[in-house]
């Protein structure tokens, strides 16, 4: 169930979202992040399972893996980068 389920609900958030905005000509940055987290829940539930052979082992590294998955995710969809700044502009 942790390998498809989580992963899947992801997925279909993702599309519904996509559907919802169809007039953009493209889909946005969070929306992407948002499905390349589902495909990524997928192999965090692939791999969990490969690792931990308890229930309970399954799903604390299912946990901290999905942590890891779901923190990259935010920071590909919010990350700006900076353009150039000189000296003179960090000092004011």
């Amino acid at each position: 169930a942790l390998l498809v389920v989580p992963s899947g609900l992801v997925v279909m958030a993702a599309c519904v979202w996509r559907l919802a905005r169809r007039d953009l000509p493209e889909a946005t940055r969070g929306m992407q992040a948002t499905a390349w987290l589902g495909v990524g829940l997928f192999f965090v539930g692939l791999f969990s399972r490969l690792m931990a052979d308890s229930l309970w082992a399954v799903a604390a590294v299912w946990a901290v893996m999905a942590a890891v998955a779901v923190v990259t995710a935010w920071v590909c969809a919010t990350y700006t980068p900076r353009g150039p700044e000189t000296r003179a502009d960090r000092d004011g």
